[in-house]
């Protein structure tokens, strides 16, 4: 094929990619998912292009707990409260995690706000889900969505109105909220000392960095 035709068949290509990818995910990583594409067809995904990533991209798959939160804003005026968890898989709906969407039904049921439940691990089970909802009697007025974004997987940004509000439930969680959003917008849900399972070290100094006051305070 001429030169020329590959050119048009490829920016039809990317036209078409971009225009879908922008709904879901926002400019910023359209934008990345266009550079792929382009390096893809510029001959540069052979193997040794592996020594040309990114330190972003390798911090991302050797650390994904520090991978922030990545967000783009949409005209959304209805009030919202984000549920971030790393798993909420059918084994991991109760314990911590099942007092942390408790918490988030009631404050959802009783505020009038929509909830959208965020996953950085695992994807969310929604029958698993319904059914815990339906357990605890629990109805609530508003929408409910789920959205996956896998902190060691591709960039996916999160859209945001102007009424968000973010309940996190970890000290990986609130620290990669805290990278993105307002700290007002925040409320961390602690319900264990976290530093008691890691040895001293990046992660343990991570998760004092995350807490908003000390934990002697939590005991009083």
């Amino acid at each position: 094929m001429p030169a020329d035709k590959t050119l048009v068949t490829d920016a039809k290509k990317l036209l078409r990619l971009t225009h879908s990818y922008f709904r879901a995910h926002g400019a910023s990583a359209t934008a990345r998912k266009a550079v792929s594409f382009l390096s893809t067809r510029a001959g540069h995904d052979r193997p040794e292009a592996e020594a040309l990533l990114s330190a972003e991209s390798v911090l991302r798959r050797s650390c994904p707990e520090l991978t922030p939160l990545g967000v783009f804003t949409i005209p959304r005026t209805r009030p919202r409260l984000n549920l971030l968890l790393d798993d909420l898989s059918v084994r991991r709906l109760y314990g911590g995690n099942g007092t942390a969407v408790l918490l988030g039904l009631l404050f959802a049921e009783r505020q009038g706000f929509d909830l959208r439940l965020i996953t950085r691990r695992r994807r969310a089970d929604p029958q698993g889900f319904a059914h815990l909802t339906q357990l605890l009697g629990i109805t609530l007025p508003g929408q409910i969505e789920f959205k996956h974004v896998d902190c060691a997987g591709p960039v996916v940004d999160v859209d945001m109105g102007t009424r968000e509000l973010f309940l996190t439930t970890s000290c990986a969680t609130t620290l990669a909220t805290l990278r993105t959003t307002a700290p007002d917008q925040i409320v961390f849900l602690v319900q264990d000392d976290e530093r008691l399972r890691h040895p001293c070290g990046d992660q343990r100094l991570r998760c004092e960095a995350a807490q908003p006051f000390p934990f002697e305070t939590i005991s009083r």
